[in-house]
C-alpha cells in the first residue's frame, strides 16, 4: 500500500489529479496476493462507487480523473478489502439479479446462486394472474425484491428475525419502487404472517435459511466468518435445523399445487428431497447452481391435500 499512498501524498500536495485508470491499477496491484477472490473486479467495485459511474465508464471515458479526496477515499476502501472485508461491506450494496440493493454490515449478503433459484420460480410461475409468494429468511430482501421486479402481478411477504435485515429489505424495496407490492416483517420463520390469514392462499413459499452445519461454521472463509451474521449462517448440527419448521408451515400456506422453493447446502438436497416427500409434496425435484452442486430443491404442494 505504500506506493498508491505515497502517490496520494504527492498528488494532494501539487493538487493534481490522477487518471481513473491508474487509480484502478493501482489499486488492483495493491490487491495482489491478498484473499480477494477477484482483484480487478473488486478495484472497479470500488472505483465505480468512489465515482458514481458504471465500469465502463472507467475505461470509455478518457478523461475521468480522481482529485486527491477522492483518492484517499478510494485507497481507504481498498485497504478495507485487502484486510479481509467483504466488498458488499465496503460498498454497501450489491447486485442481484440486475438491481442494486443496499447491504449494511450486519445484514446476509445474497450469493450468485441465489440468482438461480430466483430463475427457476419466475420460470415455475408462468400463468399470467396475479401472485401471492412468501421469501422466508429474506435477508436484504434480495428473493422477494426479485421476484417483484420481474414479475409485475407478484405481491410478496418477506419475513426475517433480524432487525438489521428488515430495515435493509424495506430500504431495497422503496428505492426500487416496490413497496406496495413487497412487504417485510420482523418475525419467527412464517409465524409472523398469521395474523394476514394466508392459509392456503400462497401461489409460492421460496427460503434461503441458514444451512451450514455446526462443525462447518469455524472453517468458513474468513470473511464470511468474521464480517458476516452468525445466525444468517448456522443451521445447526446437520445445518438442516430451520427445514422441518418452514415446511411445516409450507404446507399450510400454500394452495393445492402451490409451490415451494428452497436453497440447501451441499451434500443436503438429498435429505430436503426426502422431507418433502414425507410430508406429501408431488414432483419434488433438485436442482443445480451453476457450478453443478446440487442446491435447491423444489415441489408442489399435492392437489387435495389439506392441512
Amino acid at each position: 500500500m505504500s506506493s498508491p499512498y505515497l502517490k496520494w501524498r504527492i498528488c494532494s500536495r501539487v493538487n493534481r489529479n490522477i487518471p481513473a485508470v491508474d487509480a484502478l491499477r493501482n489499486a488492483w496491484q495493491s490487491l495482489e496476493g491478498s484473499a480477494v477472490e477477484s482483484p480487478r473486479r473488486a478495484a472497479e467495485v470500488i472505483l465505480s462507487e468512489v465515482l458514481g459511474i458504471r465500469i465502463p465508464e472507467i475505461y470509455l471515458q478518457e478523461n475521468i480523473a480522481l482529485d486527491s479526496v477522492q483518492y484517499k477515499d478510494y485507497f481507504d476502501m481498498v485497504e478495507r478489502c485487502r484486510q479481509g472485508v467483504p466488498l458488499t461491506y465496503v460498498v454497501g450494496n450489491v447486485e442481484f439479479m440486475g438491481l442494486k440493493l443496499v447491504v449494511p454490515r450486519g445484514v446476509f449478503i445474497p450469493r450468485p446462486e441465489t440468482e438461480t433459484l430466483c430463475e427457476n420460480v419466475l420460470n415455475f410461475l408462468k400463468r399470467p394472474s396475479p401472485l401471492v409468494v412468501a421469501d422466508i429468511c429474506t435477508g436484504c430482501g434480495a428473493i422477494a425484491l426479485a421476484l417483484a421486479s420481474f414479475r409485475k402481478d407478484l405481491i410478496c411477504y418477506g419475513t426475517d428475525s433480524s432487525p438489521e435485515a428488515v430495515d435493509s429489505a424495506r430500504l431495497n424495496a422503496a428505492r426500487l419502487g416496490v413497496s406496495d407490492r413487497v412487504t417485510f416483517f420482523r418475525g419467527d420463520l412464517a409465524q409472523v404472517l398469521k395474523p394476514l390469514n394466508l392459509e392456503g392462499k400462497l401461489d409460492c413459499l421460496v427460503a434461503n435459511p441458514p444451512y451450514v452445519r455446526e462443525g462447518e461454521m469455524e472453517v468458513l472463509p474468513h470473511g464470511v466468518r468474521d464480517h458476516e451474521p452468525a445466525a444468517a449462517l448456522d443451521g445447526g448440527v446437520d445445518g438442516l435445523k430451520m427445514y422441518w419448521p418452514i415446511l411445516e408451515e409450507a404446507s399450510s400456506l400454500l394452495k393445492c399445487g402451490g409451490l415451494i422453493a428452497l436453497e440447501v447446502g451441499d451434500g443436503q438436497a438429498e435429505h430436503v428431497k426426502e422431507m418433502l416427500t414425507n410430508l406429501s409434496f408431488s414432483r419434488v425435484e433438485v436442482g443445480c447452481d451453476l457450478r453443478g452442486i446440487s442446491r435447491f430443491v423444489t415441489g408442489f404442494k399435492r392437489e387435495g391435500e389439506r392441512r
